[in-house]
């Protein structure tokens, strides 16, 4: 299972995310009173697809034997201005040296058939909350 922490740290345009031993710092967007010196959480989203994306791709061209000599991953996204709560589209831009259009595309395959992100990505998952409230000390 993975778990993701985060916690406000006092600033109301920062907190922090831990994951295992490792933090980040993330904030609210311009609207909500951030500014440019954190992730974003629409950032952090594709940050987690474009990083699912690199590994499932090297991992399965060094299993192929294909050489990768350079990857690049550019995920993109814009919101719906009909509806605020949606992405309009999400678009990952694979660039890649090594293999050609053909196990290119296989490789790309791979990481759809594999990646539980691009998967929930792409049909939804249902998402629940527990919900507690703690009295101030």
């Amino acid at each position: 299972m993975n778990i993701v922490h985060t916690q406000t740290i006092g600033l109301s345009d920062a907190w922090l995310l831990r994951a295992r031993q490792h933090q980040l710092v993330a904030g609210p967007t311009a609207a909500r009173g951030g500014d440019d010196s954190t992730w974003k959480a629409a950032e952090l989203l594709l940050g987690a697809l474009a990083s699912c994306a690199t590994a499932i791709i090297t991992d399965s061209a060094a299993q192929r034997g294909i050489a990768l000599p350079s990857l690049h991953i550019e995920a993109r996204s814009e919101r719906d201005p009909d509806d605020a709560t949606r992405y309009l589209f999400i678009q990952v831009m694979v660039r890649m040296t090594g293999p050609d259009q053909a196990q290119a595309e296989s490789l790309v395959q791979t990481f759809q058939q594999q990646c539980p992100i691009y998967g929930t990505l792409s049909r939804g998952a249902p998402v629940s909350f527990d919900i507690e409230v703690a009295q101030a000390v």
